[in-house]
């Protein structure tokens, strides 16, 4: 997903995406784009509970 789709799927804004990115929340980038997985952000916000 990409920085948009991620903010949708999570409910938050762009900006509380790029805290959680500074907390950890896993990317992959291609190219100088940030690509976002569902299953790793999934397991990534459970780990955090």
């Amino acid at each position: 997903m990409n920085k948009q789709q991620t903010c949708d799927y999570l409910k938050i804004s762009n900006n509380t995406l790029d805290k959680w990115i500074g907390y950890g929340l896993p990317f992959i980038l291609v190219g100088n784009t940030r690509r976002f997985d569902r299953v790793a952000i999934d397991k990534w916000l459970n780990s955090r509970v």
